[in-house]
């Protein structure tokens, strides 16, 4: 069954595909948790069906690719990862074959860009991030349609968003509006001022105060008590997101937070820093997540691609100038649960005096034109011979073709269906080219090609070569690659770690034990783990 979009969200999807039709490129900006992932896989759908044959989604963060690659899957169950769904991310790469194409923006270099198959749709999640990589991207793909997503368009360094890098806004969707329509929870904010904290003798740079002193004022032992009594006064039995400065400030507040609360059972409090090891960034997370501990001390995190929907009070302890920051950090706690009323926004620091929330404007750099000018006009019509709500409701199965086989002048035989589950293919034979021989032949198929006899002489020689180079970087085999998506995890592991999950599922009569998907995302710190 196809997922169901919000109204405010069908709208969007429907402006984006009015906006694309006359331009090239627009924005969606929509609150922090408002629901920004499920019409990502909505337009994407469309626009396999209906538009182009490849699209592209990029984001600054691997979680941020996970939620989108789970949409896109609900809303097109015929893909197939691997053959269809390609992954760009250090040693992993897209291929010809696939439809959907993920990438962390961060590992998009000219020279990569240059050797991706071309997408004729890009989708750039947290776009206010990362403004050379989209540049980048932009000029790379020049034809491609491109959809920008975002909650804050501010900027530290106050590069705009428009006219730079997108022609107009396809929507605008604020805090006011998500809570008026039920989708965020209220807010409700306290101030707290700490006495002996000046902030005004912190030293600052451009974009924000300058962290060494700003973890210093923060330290005090004063200002950590101060802190540290108002949050455990103020937040009940509220589960808790506390902002800190750096790991020395966080680890301050943790352990005057667990003397203050140590007649506990358990120790409540918990500290998820970028610093750590990913397996226990993951645990710790995850924990908060599922209501093992109620205060998570956040250091740099969480403040993008983290959902926590129980999480009811926001206590700030980290002073920022970065509207952008304050933004995110407060829309931690708006998600919607059913056993909250609302989210407590603990101010300690008095963000909320000088602060206010990113706002559509602040994408926009001022010209001689209003702003005005770059939002949809609602009284234009929707995108010619396209009706939204049909193609988001239509559920008749379609057959999802590799795209390699429709590549004008590719050479596509079905060596390279089976490739393209490991990211690879087996090139083009030229017209020259002797067959493979025997012995060629014998080493494919005993690494798990069929129907090897079909490639060249230089073919297969190139094509041992490449299955040699990997396994001698450590990556599986392409026969334990099929078995592993077989079970609906990720093809691409490394061998030791493929060969331990595959013994672990045959010891256990073919089924997946208990915490081997997780124990796969542990290990793996770059990869996108399928599973149920």
């Amino acid at each position: 069954m196809l997922p169901t979009l919000r109204p405010c969200q069908l709208s969007w999807v429907k402006s984006i595909y009015q906006e694309i039709h006359y331009r090239d490129s627009t924005m969606l900006v929509a609150a922090t948790a408002a629901g920004k992932t499920p019409p990502i896989g909505a337009v994407t759908r469309i626009w396999l069906r209906r538009f182009g044959k490849r699209a592209l989604l990029t984001a600054p963060r691997v979680e941020l690719l996970v939620q989108g690659k789970a949409w896109i899957e609900r809303w097109l169950p015929g893909l197939q990862d691997g053959r269809d769904i390609g992954l760009e991310q250090g040693p992993k790469r897209t291929n010809k074959g696939n439809r959907v194409m993920l990438a962390s923006l961060d590992s998009l270099s000219d020279e990569r860009l240059r050797q991706m198959p071309t997408p004729d749709l890009i989708q750039l999640d947290e776009c206010h991030l990362h403004i050379g990589a989209q540049a980048r991207i932009a000029r790379t793909f020049p034809k491609a349609k491109r959809v920008g997503w975002t909650a804050t368009p501010d900027r530290h360094d106050q590069v705009r968003l428009l006219p730079h890098l997108y022609e107009s806004i396809a929507g605008v969707y604020g805090v006011a509006e998500a809570t008026r329509d039920g989708y965020l929870s209220p807010m409700e904010v306290r101030r707290v001022k700490i006495d002996g904290l000046d902030l005004n003798k912190v030293e600052r740079d451009t974009r924000d105060y300058r962290e060494m002193p700003l973890s210093r004022a923060m330290s005090e032992p004063d200002v950590v008590a101060t802190t540290v009594r108002a949050i455990a006064a103020q937040a009940g039995a509220r589960n808790t997101i506390i902002f800190a400065v750096n790991l020395a400030h966080a680890e301050k507040i943790r352990a005057a937070l667990s003397r203050v609360l140590k007649s506990r059972k358990k120790d409540p409090v918990r500290v998820a820093s970028g610093e750590m090891p990913q397996w226990l960034r993951d645990e710790t997370l995850d924990g908060f997540r599922n209501g093992e501990f109620q205060f998570l001390i956040s250091v740099a995190l969480v403040c993008f691609g983290y959902d926590a929907p129980a999480t009811s009070c926001i206590a700030l302890a980290r002073p920022t100038l970065s509207r952008m920051l304050h933004s995110q950090m407060i829309g931690r706690g708006l998600r919607l649960h059913p056993e909250k009323d609302n989210c407590l926004v603990l101010d300690l620091v008095g963000n909320t005096d000088d602060l206010t929330l990113v706002t559509p404007e602040d994408a926009y750099e001022h010209s001689d034109e209003p702003l005005s000018a770059f939002l949809a006009d609602p009284d234009e019509t929707e995108a010619p011979d396209l009706n939204v709500e049909e193609e988001l409701a239509d559920e008749e199965p379609e057959e999802i073709i590799p795209l390699a086989a429709q590549d004008r002048g590719y050479s596509i035989l079905p060596v390279d269906n089976q490739l393209s589950l490991i990211g690879m293919d087996a090139g083009r034979r030229d017209r020259w080219d002797k067959p493979a021989t025997p012995r060629q032949v014998t080493v494919l198929e005993r690494a798990g090609i069929e129907d090897a006899d079909l490639l060249g002489l230089k073919q297969a020689s190139e094509l041992i070569d490449k299955l040699m180079q990997r396994r001698a970087q450590g990556w599986c085999t392409l026969k334990q690659a099929r078995y592993l998506q077989r079970k609906r995890l990720d093809p691409n592991q490394k061998f030791d770690l493929a060969s331990a999950a595959i013994s672990a599922i045959k010891g256990n009569g073919g089924r997946l034990p208990a915490g081997l998907i997780a124990k796969l995302k542990y290990r793996g710190e770059e990869t996108l783990v399928m599973g149920d």
